[in-house]
């Protein structure tokens, strides 16, 4: 493959190494799918602060650090996993594994080969790519409807590729956080509609259609979606930045880009509840995953980033 099939750093050690200094990891994670798999930010990309980086650091040391290799891809489809070749971006990310000549799956196959009966659990995100003309058309849902019968289809590719070479590996299954709900904050009518349809885009369809590939895969399935409040009316609200906003828009603005920039990518706090997220199910506690907490009005306790302990259901 032209790469070190244990995804390696910059300086070519393995990721997550055992403290032992043996070199052998407890396990090896394997991070599948795109931008957000990556841990992609819009400035000071290639950074080690994806939420496959916060986990692998998470575990270690201890007995149940593992050796992160990362497949993720800015810019990918479902589609593209599937069947593009290579990408470009993994000339100079940290702790991911380029794959020149071949595709992602393929690589896929190749990195489980390799580690065969060691791999503790895969992470797969991907899906919004393929949707991206969806969010900005005006019958997003029908646009949506039409699209993600062929993502279903193709993660089902990926999901079968993992439980034949690696049967006792976990898998977790991720949704992605409605960002488009910021669009709320612009008082444009246009926006609006836009923002209330990405909603039902996400609820009505793509998001049952990722339950039923992952669950029927025996994955765990955590809707991050509905964690970040974005099923909730807009009459359920939270202080941000002195204004008071729906709840969901304050959890959007404080764990991703895309009220200061318009960039749809999770920052420093996004990632690292992520992380939370793959935590908890790789622990077999994907129906109990931790919430975030809003941003704290002034004079409250509480800090953006931060998570609430109450749990609440994340499915499958």
């Amino acid at each position: 493959m032209g790469a070190c099939l244990g995804g390696c750093s910059g300086t070519g050690a393995p990721y997550g190494a055992s403290p032992s200094g043996t070199g052998v990891p407890a396990g090896v994670y394997v991070s599948v799918g795109d931008s957000y798999a990556a841990g992609f930010q819009p400035e000071g990309y290639p950074t080690d602060h994806g939420f496959a980086d916060e986990v692998t650091r998470r575990l270690a040391p201890g007995p149940r650090a593992v050796q992160l290799v990362n497949l993720g891809c800015p810019g990918i489809t479902a589609r593209g996993i599937v069947a593009d070749v290579g990408c470009a971006s993994h000339d100079s990310a940290p702790h991911t594994l380029a794959y020149p000549g071949m595709t992602q799956l393929q690589a896929l196959e190749s990195t489980l080969a390799s580690h065969r009966g060691v791999v503790r659990f895969v992470t797969v995100i991907a899906g919004a790519n393929d949707l991206e003309r969806c969010f900005a058309a005006v019958e997003a849902v029908r646009c949506a409807r039409a699209t993600v019968p062929g993502v279903r289809d193709d993660l089902a590719t990926v999901l079968a590729t993992v439980r034949r070479a690696a049967p006792d590996a976990r898998i977790v299954g991720l949704t992605y956080p409605d960002v488009y709900l910021g669009l709320l904050l612009t008082g444009s009518a246009s926006d609006a509609a836009r923002a209330r349809q990405s909603v039902a885009v996400f609820r009505d369809v793509l998001n049952p259609a990722l339950r039923e590939v992952y669950t029927a895969a025996g994955a765990a399935f955590v809707d991050v979606t509905a964690q970040g409040g974005a099923y909730e009316p807009e009459t359920v609200t939270a202080e941000q930045q002195g204004r008071t906003v729906p709840r969901s828009v304050a959890v959007v603005c404080a764990y991703s880009h895309f009220c200061e920039s318009g960039d749809v990518h999770p920052d420093d706090a996004g990632y690292n509840w992520y992380a939370d997220q793959v935590l908890a199910a790789v622990d077999g506690a994907a129906a109990t995953s931790s919430t975030p907490r809003t941003p704290a009005s002034p004079g409250t306790s509480g800090a953006p980033g931060t998570l609430a302990p109450t749990p609440i259901t994340a499915g499958g």
